[in-house]
C-alpha cells in the first residue's frame, strides 16, 4: 500500500483489503472514533503505477522491470518486499516542486498516533525482546498494537501476551511505558489445510478463546483451504 500526498509518501506492506476492511473493523471494535485523514488517501501501489506508466501493472515482477529496477533478494518476503515497493513506488513518485520542499528541525516534527496491525511479536525472532520492542514502538507514538493470531496455540500466546503486558503497562509516573496490546484469534490461511484435520477442535477452542477473553481480542480471522 502506498498513501500519496504533495509532500510526504508512505508504504506499508499490508493488503488493500485488510487496509479497507479489517483496519476499520478493529478501530470501531477498539472503541478508536478518530483517525488521521491519511487513512482515506491511500491506494494500492499497483493502481498507482498503473496510472503512471499508463498500462496494467500485473504483479511485483513486472512493475520492477517496467522501471527497470532489480528484485532485491526473494518476492513474497515481508521485508524484501517492502524493499521492492519502495523502490518502485519512489521511482513512480514525480519530484517534488523545490517552494514546496520545506525543511523542519527534528525537533519540531511531530508524529501522529499510529496502530500497528498484523504484528508478530509472539514469533520466537522477538521472544526474548518484546519489551524492547514495545519501548521503541511507544517511542514512535504507536498507541495500539494488534498482534495476529494464526492458530489456537500462537492464539492463546498472543492472549497470554497481551494480558501480561497491558498488566505491566505502568511507568513510575502513571502514564503507559507500552503501546495498548490486542490481538487477533484464527487460522492463518497457510495453517488452514491442516486445522480442517480437527476442525470442530479448533473451532471450540477459538470460540472459548474468544468467549474468555472479549477484552483482548479485536477480530477473528479463518484461512482458505
Amino acid at each position: 500500500m502506498v498513501q500519496n500526498s504533495p509532500t510526504l509518501m508512505v508504504f506499508v506492506t499490508c493488503g488493500h483489503w485488510d487496509l479497507l476492511k479489517i483496519l476499520p473493523v478493529q478501530l470501531n471494535t477498539l472503541h478508536i472514533t478518530h483517525t488521521q485523514k491519511v487513512l482515506h488517501q491511500w491506494c494500492n501501489i499497483k493502481i498507482f503505477a498503473s496510472h503512471h506508466l499508463k498500462a496494467e501493472v500485473r504483479g511485483m515482477l513486472f512493475l520492477l522491470h517496467q522501471y527497470w529496477l532489480p528484485l532485491i533478494r526473494r518476492h513474497h518476503s515481508g521485508i524484501d518486499d517492502s524493499q521492492n515497493i519502495f523502490q518502485g513506488g519512489t521511482t513512480a513518485k514525480p519530484p517534488l516542486p523545490p517552494h514546496k520542499v520545506k525543511a523542519k528541525p527534528a525537533s519540531l516534527e511531530l508524529l501522529p498516533a499510529m496502530i500497528d496491525i498484523g504484528a508478530n511479536l509472539t514469533h520466537k525472532t522477538f521472544s526474548k525482546n518484546v519489551p524492547d520492542i514495545l519501548q521503541i514502538a511507544h517511542a514512535a507514538n504507536v498507541h495500539h498494537i494488534i498482534i495476529t493470531g494464526t492458530s489456537v496455540e500462537v492464539s492463546h500466546s498472543a492472549i497470554e501476551l497481551c494480558c501480561h503486558h497491558n498488566a505491566t503497562n505502568l511507568d513510575a509516573g502513571g502514564g503507559d511505558k507500552f503501546p495498548l496490546l490486542k490481538c487477533t484469534v484464527g487460522i492463518h490461511l497457510h495453517n488452514a489445510s491442516q486445522a480442517m484435520k480437527n476442525s470442530k477442535a479448533n473451532f471450540e477452542a477459538l470460540k472459548k478463546l474468544i468467549t474468555e477473553n472479549q477484552d483482548i481480542v479485536v477480530a477473528v480471522g479463518c484461512g482458505r483451504v
